[in-house]
């Protein structure tokens, strides 16, 4: 049996100065931060919203970059 892991994303939102993350907070709201915390799956962010599917970024690449 092949288990694959499923990717993860940071939504990564424009703006003029710093990037902003989405994040949920331990009673799972949304909130706006300067850090990236939380991780999700592309079923989870277009759950939410599927607007924010374009501003998502592949955790791999923040952690290369």
């Amino acid at each position: 049996m092949n288990i694959t892991e499923e990717a993860e994303y940071f939504i990564e939102l424009p703006a003029k100065q710093n990037k902003l993350y989405v994040n949920y907070d331990i009673e799972e709201n949304i909130s706006i931060d300067a850090i990236r915390v939380t991780r999700f799956t592309e079923a989870e962010i277009k759950s939410i919203d599927e607007r924010y599917w374009p501003f998502a970024v592949p955790v791999e690449e923040v952690a290369e970059g």
